[in-house]
């Protein structure tokens, strides 16, 4: 504001100017020779005009005003209209107590201001809509589906931009774990199954760059269809290298028994490439001509495996495939009877003769060949069982030496007949629930029978124990007689405590399973005699 001396210096400069002028045309006037009259209606002239002077200067300072006032108002409201589309809260003019001149350059400076944010915000938007129609496409998506968000509030199409690409991006980050763990299948299933990768690439499903892969559902279903169906395709070429290997692991043994097949077969073993099955291919059927050159050996080598499966299984006899030979005597031909000599013979009927011995020995190493299949598939589809079965006669084995009576037995040097009654409780404890381990994977079978040296599993118990309990008696009855003779028939007792009166007759016959689980939860396993 200007200070109020300016203003009185103005205005007694101003008295001082008027005076002046009044009394320079009262003496002009004189000179002139006005009268006093006209002189008053001159004054009240000069003072019109000085007044009219003064009036005009008001009013032009007024309309400077005025429009100084509206050019602030308009600035506010497009203020004010930013603040809007910024989404932020408007300003009242009023609240701005500047001159109108230092408001109206507050107020433009704070338009441009505004509009520079303006501008920006519009630029990130831009941004956004790229990266949304980056991820639309991206994921497959229809872009009507997704249109450009309508709205005066800047902010608010700002944030329901960001809503849309923060869940776009959850779901490409989602997704693209699944792109990722799909293509490292891929790359194995396409090495190990040799497919040409210049297809997939041109069918969009791999790529040398995978961000560059559409993340649709169709994408990513096609691209799980063609796992499956390689996975398919794979453990189709395993159960072929496995076979082959099996055949060739059972050629190479048996023709030559000793040596082990060198590295570079073990590892083709390992893959299942196409190449690698073929040469494996090559290599049994080298295998296969090396067996019809050594056919007698070969089939003699059969024979030797089956035998030791059998054995391996509790079996002596091999009832699923030499009792379906008709004829008797064809189905036990011996081989060195099928050898026939290498001369030419023109006779018809000793030809005939020939074709049916070869036919003969086809028939018999074929059979041979099936026996061990089924012998060796029996064995490994239940060798938990068989070597339960196998621990079960070690521990009635043992079982058995502690319970028979020995010359030193009684010497108790260094403990040893303490020691020996804690292994016989822990083994007679072991036993019975050995039985049920047994009898529960027996349950398992579906539709499989196994016996035991020709018994059921339940008579096979009961007759080795029977059996095992009767040899150990009868040792023990033997050593009983000889301390009688000896006058040592109490000290017997009390060491092996075996009771002097008979024991009862038991029931070597299981009749059914149920009862035997009794007996087997209840009993200790070998102490039908009173054996503690």
């Amino acid at each position: 504001m200007i200070e109020q001396h300016v203003v009185d210096k103005t205005v007694q400069d101003l008295a001082s100017y008027i005076k002046h002028g009044i009394l320079t045309l009262q003496q002009t006037w004189l000179d002139i020779g006005i009268s006093p009259e006209e002189q008053a209606d001159k004054c009240d002239a000069v003072m019109m005009s000085l007044k009219s002077v003064l009036e005009s200067l008001i009013i032009g300072e007024n309309a400077w005003k005025t429009c100084l006032q509206e050019e602030c108002d308009m600035l506010s409201g497009r203020c004010n209209e930013n603040f809007k589309q910024l989404g932020l809260p408007t300003f009242d003019p009023q609240s701005v107590t500047l001159p109108l001149i230092s408001k109206r350059d507050f107020l433009q400076k704070k338009e441009q201001d505004l509009n520079d944010e303006i501008q920006t915000k519009k630029n990130f938007i831009d941004e956004l809509e790229e990266q949304k129609t980056h991820c639309i496409q991206r994921l497959g998506l229809h872009p009507d589906h997704y249109p450009t968000i309508q709205s005066d509030n800047i902010a608010r199409i700002i944030s329901s931009l960001e809503v849309q690409i923060k869940e776009f991006e959850d779901d490409m980050t989602r997704r693209t774990k699944t792109l990722h763990a799909q293509l490292n299948q891929l790359a194995s299933l396409v090495d190990s199954l040799e497919v040409n990768r210049a297809y997939l690439i041109e069918e969009g499903l791999l790529a040398d760059e995978p961000d560059t892969l559409l993340l649709s559902d169709e994408s990513i279903q096609r691209r799980q269809d063609l796992i499956v169906k390689y996975k398919a395709q794979l453990n189709i070429q395993k159960q072929e290298a496995l076979e082959i290997r099996h055949k060739i692991e059972r050629l190479h043994s048996l023709l030559n028994p000793g040596r082990d097949l060198n590295e570079d077969t073990r590892e083709l073993f390992n893959d299942p490439r196409p190449s690698s099955i073929a040469r494996l291919q090559r290599l049994r059927e080298s295998l296969e001509i090396d067996k019809k050159q050594n056919l007698d050996f070969y089939m003699k080598g059969l024979q030797e495996k089956i035998e030791n499966y059998q054995k391996l299984c509790f079996q002596t006899t091999c009832t699923s495939s030499t009792d379906s030979h008709d004829g008797g005597d064809e189905g036990t031909i011996a081989l060195t009877d099928l050898i026939l000599e290498n001369i030419e013979n023109t006779d018809p009927a000793r030809g005939q003769q020939q074709q049916h011995v070869a036919d003969t020995s086809e028939q018999r190493l074929r059979q041979l060949e099936d026996d061990l299949d089924t012998w060796e598939s029996f064995y490994r589809s239940n060798r938990y069982i068989f070597d339960m079965v196998t621990k079960w006669k070690e521990l009635n084995d043992r079982y058995l030496e502690l319970q028979t009576p020995s010359a030193d037995r009684y010497n108790n040097r260094g403990g040893a007949l303490l020691q020996s009654q804690k292994e016989s409780s822990r083994i007679s404890k072991e036993i019975p629930r050995t039985e049920s381990k047994i009898l529960s994977e027996i349950d398992k079978l579906d539709g499989e029978v196994i016996k035991i040296n020709g018994f059921s599993i339940e008579d096979y118990f009961s007759e080795f124990r029977a059996t095992t309990t009767l040899s150990r008696l009868s040792s023990v009855r033997k050593s009983k007689r000889k301390s009688v003779k000896k006058g040592e028939v109490e000290s017997v007792v009390m060491a092996t405590g075996v009771p002097t009166k008979t024991p009862s007759k038991t029931d070597n016959t299981a009749k059914n399973r149920k009862s035997l689980r009794r007996r087997v939860s209840k009993e200790s396993g070998l102490d039908k005699v009173g054996v503690k």
